[in-house]
């Protein structure tokens, strides 16, 4: 077989491959997909702020890995803060933006208040983190739809401070509200990631139950109600017994205080001690278990069963010719000339109002908690006589006092969220809980009622949630994805009670940017990192030790053109050989 035969055959092979067009697959390495979020603030601008992030990374790492957001991530890399990011199924590091030589406010903890009523005061509290900031003041203000609703100043004394800030806060309508805390930036502060988060603060228009019970005729009682029932957000219903076989009532007001009483939200009681024994233990589970309080409105020194309620058993009484002014927070106040005083020290209980005597402030108007209520202790005694005196301060004390003690009894379910104020996409954990009053702990053991929970979307699509109980009776956990951008109404049900809550979903929604030590827990959990801005090295490290990434390709080598010059050289060595040998 001369040369010719083979150049031949061999180019007719390769026509014969390249008809057939074989093909097989083969394993490339390529970059490691990383993803990337930028806590506090997911909008174009926001990611903005982590561009020079990932172009230093991106120089860094070269073709090692990509940022693109393409392929399945097998990180997670989180510019900016903590945000509420969870630990997940990939490593998950961090960026601080921060860098240690310039100063930084944060707002760091936030949690949504306790729903209140539509036109009364609540208060919105937040956890504010300051470095290198000793010396200055920052502004914090509460923002609703972009405008500015109230502001507070707080001034560093410190370089590196944790500090707890309240901002009032009045709802105008009912259901849920998205309000803004934002700390304003600092002269020289370049990271403003972190300074702003965002809150949900639910309102409901409903009246307060009061049931005011006096076992004889009592003034300190009597006045105190009638302050309430000149409110309209007070719903009052009243006993006194006038004599032996005689009462007065009002309202749905029971004769005697037995499990009845578990309807109100307050209990106030005049002439306490006139109270039974049973009538005492009655108030304890109206505290303990329906979470309620309890009010004392005596007109003498304290003395009877009653005094099992008290924070202090032995009091002093004390008699002075000019009426004593007693001032609290919200502008209210008594004055009294005949108090009882406390022997002993209070200092665990919260006052409301208290006296200058002889250099000495003495508590007279004060509470403590009762298991899951309270109970507070007016020693007032004949504050009534003096209510006409300083512009309404008699009424505005007394309803205020009433509507923190009423919005502090709790539901028969409460329901929390976490956060109240989603991203699409983002977990979401519940928290229901049961009052104390809706289980049963008859037989030696607690029975918990069946609880269900489902999730209604504004176009009426439903979504069951299941809950699991939790470690204290008749407390239950769940966790759902939340959905589209839009406002939800959770629904709670147990029994014949029913809760009703709002989530509010939005895409730009803020979350606290967090401590570093939720970041270091999260990295570690996950197998990610924690690093600043200006030493990225461990970053590098973190991400050259996960595993390479591989793509799977179709080889077809007939389709190179090297294999079509191929075929052309074979064909042209051929022809060149033959026509030396004269062969055509």
């Amino acid at each position: 077989m001369n040369v010719n035969v083979l150049l031949r055959s061999a180019a007719i092979a390769t026509a014969i491959v390249g008809t057939m067009d074989p093909s097989w697959a083969v394993q490339r390495e390529t970059p490691r997909p990383i993803d990337v979020h930028v806590a506090g603030d997911d909008s174009p601008a926001g990611r903005s702020a982590g561009a020079p992030v990932i172009a230093q990374l991106t120089r860094l790492l070269g073709r090692e890995a990509t940022f693109d957001g393409k392929a399945p991530a097998v990180a997670r890399l989180v510019i900016g803060g903590t945000s509420n990011v969870a630990a997940g199924s990939v490593p998950t590091s961090f960026v601080s933006l921060d860098s240690p030589a310039l100063p930084n406010v944060s707002v760091a903890v936030i949690d949504d208040p306790r729903p209140g009523l539509v036109g009364w005061k609540t208060t919105i509290s937040a956890i504010v983190d300051g470095r290198g900031v000793a010396g200055t003041t920052s502004s914090i203000v509460l923002e609703q739809g972009g405008v500015e609703m109230a502001r507070v100043e707080h001034g560093w004394t410190q370089a590196n401070e944790r500090a707890a800030i309240s901002i009032p806060f009045v709802p105008p309508l009912e259901g849920a509200a998205r309000v803004t805390v934002r700390v304003l930036p600092l002269p020289a502060e370049t990271n403003v990631n972190d300074n702003a988060a965002d809150v949900r603060v639910m309102s409901r228009a409903r009246r307060m139950r009061v049931l005011v019970h006096e076992p004889r005729p009592s003034w300190a009682a009597s006045f105190v109600r009638r302050a309430l029932e000149a409110h309209a957000a007070f719903d009052v219903s009243a006993y006194a017994g006038a004599s032996k076989g005689l009462a007065v009532k009002a309202g749905d007001a029971p004769a005697r205080l037995d499990r009845h009483i578990d309807a109100f939200d307050v209990v106030a009681v005049g002439a306490p001690d006139e109270l039974s024994q049973a009538e005492v233990e009655a108030l304890m589970n109206f505290a303990r278990r329906r979470g309620g309080s309890i009010v004392l409105l005596p007109d003498r020194r304290p003395s009877g069963p009653y005094l099992t309620l008290l924070h202090a058993r032995e009091f002093d009484e004390l008699l002075v010719e000019k009426p004593m002014v007693a001032r609290e927070s919200d502008g209210g106040a008594l004055r009294a000339t005949e108090v009882a005083v406390p022997r002993g020290d209070v200092a665990a209980a919260d006052v409301f109002a208290a006296v200058e005597h002889r250099g000495a402030r003495m508590p007279i108007v004060f509470g403590w908690p009762l298991g899951a209520g309270r109970v507070i202790f007016s020693g007032a005694l004949d504050a009534w006589r003096f209510r006409a005196m300083g512009e309404e301060d008699f009424s505005r004390f007394w309803t205020s006092l009433f509507a923190g003690a009423a919005l502090s009894a709790p539901d028969r379910i409460n329901v929390s969220l976490a956060p109240g104020i989603a991203r699409p996409g983002e977990d979401v954990s519940i928290q229901v809980r049961l009052r104390g009053s809706e289980l049963d702990a008859s037989g030696g053991g607690i029975r918990v009622p069946a609880v269900r929970a489902r999730l209604i979307a504004s176009s009426g699509a439903q979504e069951m949630i299941r809950l699991w109980p939790a470690d204290v009776p008749g407390s239950f956990e769940g966790r759902f994805t939340a959905s589209a951008a839009g406002t939800y109404q959770l629904e709670v049900a147990s029994g014949d009670a029913t809760s009703q809550t709002v989530m509010l979903v939005a895409e730009e929604a803020r979350h606290p940017s967090g401590s570093a030590d939720r970041q270091r827990a999260i990295a570690a959990a996950t197998g990610g990192v924690v690093v600043g801005v200006d030493d990225l090295a461990p970053l590098v490290r973190a991400v050259r030790a996960l595993p390479p990434s591989h793509e799977s390709r179709d080889m077809h080598p007939a389709r190179s053109p090297w294999f079509v010059i191929a075929f052309a050289a074979l064909l042209c060595a051929e022809w060149t050989l033959r026509r030396r040998a004269g062969l055509r």
